[in-house]
């Protein structure tokens, strides 16, 4: 790969790539076809096939679409909508090496402020059910009121009804809300 003279990329295709980080933004990054790409589920070590899912003059977002080498660090996501959904882009990436990558991005953002050594942080045991705060956008479709999340730089609705993150109580008042306001039309 490296040294290859880059492919056109263009939305559709299929290339070969790496994808050699995890990045604030969600996204991980790699080379594609020879092009700096923005990985959408993709895993630092994830080697194979990548398919354009955009391909403009500034970026491109692939996706893994055959991988001839998943990253020794690639779990199954516990979420069934983690391939459409925005809200948990790094669920296919195993806790240690999301808390790994989470620390070495605050050491970079910290640069040269000389803040002193970073303590390990305090966290869950678990990647599942922790988040105690949502933001869902909702829908009424065929007199049903739909809550979920946003599709990543779309305004299509990905329909919850329940999230794997988020602490149970919040699944609850979520279902509470709904019946409510699907009683009241």
């Amino acid at each position: 790969m490296a040294g290859d003279a880059p492919t056109r990329l263009v939305k559709g295709a299929v290339a070969e790539g790496e994808v050699r980080a995890l990045h604030r933004d969600g996204d991980a990054r790699g080379v594609v076809g020879g092009h700096a790409a923005r990985v959408r589920g993709g895993v630092p070590g994830d080697r194979g096939a990548f398919r354009v899912l955009h391909a403009g003059r500034n970026a491109v977002w692939v996706a893994p679409e055959a991988l001839s080498e998943p990253s020794p660090d690639r779990v199954v996501p516990p979420c069934p909508v983690v391939d459409r959904c925005g809200g948990c882009p790094w669920q296919m990436v195993a806790l240690p090496a999301q808390r790994a990558a989470r620390r070495a991005l605050l050491a970079d953002a910290l640069g040269d402020l000389e803040v002193g050594e970073l303590r390990d942080t305090v966290t869950f045991d678990d990647a599942l059910a922790y988040r105690t705060r949502a933001l869902m956008m909702a829908r009424r479709v065929k007199r049903r009121l739909v809550f979920g999340f946003f599709e990543p730089r779309t305004d299509e609705l990905v329909p919850v009804d329940a999230c794997a993150v988020q602490h149970p109580t919040l699944n609850t008042a979520l279902a509470r809300a709904r019946a409510v306001l699907d009683e009241s039309g």
